[in-house]
């Protein structure tokens, strides 16, 4: 009883261990995702940091900025190509 228990045994880590490893390889695989590149909503803003307690917020696709410096809130600029007008 005991040779055979023994073998059952071997066969059964065996067979474990084969199926946990092909699990794991599964879990591994990655789904190729294509990003859709036309939406520039995730790069529209750049979060600048210019000291410690002075922040500035520039929207790159309408040209606005907003800065805030310490405790103060955040406060709306004229843009760049508005100074010109």
């Amino acid at each position: 009883m005991s040779k055979n228990l023994q073998a059952f045994s071997i066969v059964f880590l065996g067979i474990c261990i084969v199926l946990g490893s092909w699990l794991i390889s599964k879990s591994l695989i990655t789904n190729h995702v294509v990003i859709d590149e036309s939406n520039n909503e995730q790069n529209r803003y750049d979060f600048i940091t210019i000291a410690s307690d002075y922040f500035v917020i520039f929207d790159k696709q309408k040209g606005e900025y907003w800065m805030k410096i310490g405790s103060s809130d955040w406060e709306k600029q004229l843009s760049f190509s508005n100074l010109a007008e």
